[in-house]
């Protein structure tokens, strides 16, 4: 006989349903943290990957500044001796001229006592040597704190352009009474500059005019301004420069060409770019068949 089956009643059915729907919702919430586990555990796989590659970076980082360092330091090292190879050379070389021509001077300046005229031509050749040697001298210190990174020191000072330049040119004048002056200025020009560099700057340009312009040619200088800036232009006759130093001719120890007149060292027209850039402003040139112009374009407040 068999046992007698227990009918099941609806609210039995139901209870059955409802715990394997927990039991199912249980297993799949499971499977969710299970699932959500393994993606943190990526994750942080993932941070630790990118710290290592963070660290690695930084390493290289360390390394390339290191290396940086080392090769500024080398460069330091390098520029140094190429100064004191430059010192040595003008030294040796370039100041042996007018010192020889101030030791011969002061012998036949013992010598001619009794003759006052040949004294004032000895005492004007040893007054033009020792200029020489100022302008050398100033010019090395000079190049020395730009390659050293110290730079001009510039005092900006309100003035009057035209006039300052008159007064450069009337010294200039001065120096080289055989040398015709054109002047071609306004009437006023108002700006902010210091002196004593802009001098400098525009006696490099008269010089570095005087030096390469045919005997018996004009000298032309010009100031022009502009609504927030004005310029210095130095113009001089003669043959254009060669096309092979052009890109080179604002870097030291740089001549444009050959003259018997240009017994400086190359640095003027690097010394006037940088003061040029001291100003905010800038050096430039044009040169063609009939004449070469060297131009200072300086802003008229900084």
């Amino acid at each position: 006989m068999r046992p007698r089956e227990i009918a099941k009643t609806p609210e039995q059915a139901q209870g059955r349903r409802k715990r394997a729907l927990g039991l199912q919702k249980r297993q799949q919430e499971k499977r969710g943290l299970q699932q959500d586990e393994r993606q943190q555990q990526q994750e942080k796989r993932g941070l630790q990957q990118n710290e290592r590659q963070r660290k690695q970076k930084k390493r290289g980082l360390e390394q390339r500044n290191r290396e940086r360092r080392q090769d500024l330091r080398e460069s330091a090292l390098d520029e140094r001796d190429r100064l004191h190879e430059i010192f040595v050379a003008v030294l040796g070389h370039d100041l042996r001229s007018p010192i020889s021509t101030v030791k011969m001077s002061a012998a036949s300046l013992l010598r001619d006592m009794g003759n006052p005229d040949k004294a004032r031509l000895t005492i004007g050749r040893i007054q033009s040597s020792a200029d020489r040697m100022l302008e050398m001298v100033t010019q090395l210190l000079d190049f020395t704190r730009t390659r050293l990174g110290s730079g001009f020191e510039i005092e900006m000072q309100r003035g009057e352009v035209v006039a300052f330049v008159q007064e450069a040119c009337a010294d200039f004048t001065v120096n080289h009474p055989e040398r015709e002056l054109i002047r071609e200025f306004p009437e006023s020009v108002e700006a902010n500059f210091d002196r004593n560099r802009l001098r400098q700057a525009v006696m490099n340009l008269l010089s570095n005019a005087a030096a390469y312009a045919p005997p018996g040619t004009p000298i032309v200088t010009r100031v022009a301004q502009g609504p927030d800036s004005f310029s210095i232009t130095v113009e001089n006759q003669g043959p254009p420069i060669p096309t092979d130093v052009r890109e080179a001719l604002f870097n030291p120890f740089v001549r444009a060409r050959k003259s018997r007149k240009s017994g400086g060292l190359g640095l003027g027209l690097y010394i006037t770019q940088e003061i040029a850039k001291a100003h905010g402003g800038e050096a430039s040139f044009t040169s063609d068949e009939g004449s070469t112009a060297f131009t200072l374009r300086l802003p008229r407040s900084l």
